[in-house]
């Protein structure tokens, strides 16, 4: 029968976290966040989520992009009990507002580097959620007129939550809003039980270890990203995030980090492939070389084979006979 705890989205931060403290979950830039350090401050902002929601909060707006606030408040999020909503802050305001509100959540957590847009996505709101500034002092956050807000000394100073709501499988994780390409965006919900099969399934195919350590190159918004942040987690990998313009030489990055599995759309590589930076042996550390969303050609694949020798190409949907290596 599963459990409350092993069904939990989230629930492998908190067990690597008390086997391997020291071990890094995190990276983001040049800065490395332990397991310990990750699981301890999630657990403190849920806490404070609780508290702020007067009881186990439904939905939790994440408003950043691939910092350690948006990455730690997802964590914090699942914890509490509560689905998160990832918001990008470089997306139209209207949009963002338009998706909080139909999100109808209880709190938001922002991360510093949003602050300038998040005046403008709360005006007219006819019920503005909480707002949690992990990263920020109260005094640095103006304009937000009557809305309640907790700051970093707020957040640095809770207890860890204990214990945490149980949840279901059928409980919602998060929901991600589509494009809105054809109309109005809408919310979808995605629920822990969904996940963990997903998961599940994953791990069955790609047998991640402590020692793998896994690219973030999508958007929080984008679905993709919930295999990077998860499956480096529930088995005690790293996940890095990388960023825009890395991604125009990922080269040094990897190596530097001792990426083992690397995943981002085809035209990430269809890129590298035109500007002619592919060249053989240049990305010896990957293990899984991932690619989804898009076709990936078959020149291009030839070409990132070569580049990660030891690795295997992956792309579902792709016509031809996969090409694989390092087996």
């Amino acid at each position: 029968m599963t459990t409350a705890l092993n069904v939990r989205l989230g629930a492998g931060l908190l067990d690597h976290a008390r086997v391997r403290p020291d071990h890094v979950a995190l990276t983001v830039g040049r800065r490395n966040v332990t397991y310990e350090e990750c699981a301890s401050t999630a657990l403190r902002w849920a806490s404070r989520l609780i508290e702020a929601a007067g009881g186990r909060p439904r939905r939790v707006a994440v408003l950043g992009h691939r910092s350690m606030v948006s990455y730690l408040s997802v964590a914090a999020t699942l914890y509490a009990g509560a689905a998160f909503v990832p918001l990008n802050p470089g997306f139209p305001v209207q949009r963002t507002r338009a998706m909080l509100e139909r999100a109808d959540v209880e709190a938001l957590i922002v991360e510093a580097a949003a602050l300038p847009v998040l005046v403008d996505v709360l005006r007219d709101l006819p019920r503005p959620p909480v707002v949690l500034l992990p990263d920020l002092r109260r005094a640095e956050a103006s304009g937000l007129g009557g809305v309640r807000v907790l700051d970093a000394v707020d957040l640095a100073t809770a207890g860890p939550l204990e214990p945490m709501p149980d949840v279901t499988p059928d409980d919602v994780a998060y929901l991600l809003f589509t494009s809105g390409s054809t109309g109005t965006p809408k919310g979808v919900p995605v629920t822990h039980g969904n996940v963990r099969a997903f998961l599940d399934v994953n791990q069955d195919r790609y047998r991640l270890t402590p020692e793998d350590r896994l690219t973030q190159t999508f958007d929080q918004t984008f679905d993709l990203s919930v295999f990077d942040m998860f499956m480096a987690w529930e088995h005690g990998a790293r996940l890095c995030s990388m960023e825009s313009i890395e991604l125009l030489s990922p080269y040094s990055y990897l190596e530097r980090n001792g990426i083992t599995t690397w995943f981002s759309v085809p035209s990430v590589a269809a890129l590298l492939r035109r500007r002619g930076s592919l060249t053989p042996g240049s990305m010896p550390t990957l293990r899984w070389s991932l690619f989804c969303g898009e076709p990936l050609p078959r020149t291009t694949a030839e070409l990132w084979q070569a580049a990660a020798p030891n690795s295997t190409v992956e792309n579902p949907g792709l016509d031809q006979v996969p090409l694989r290596s390092g087996l």
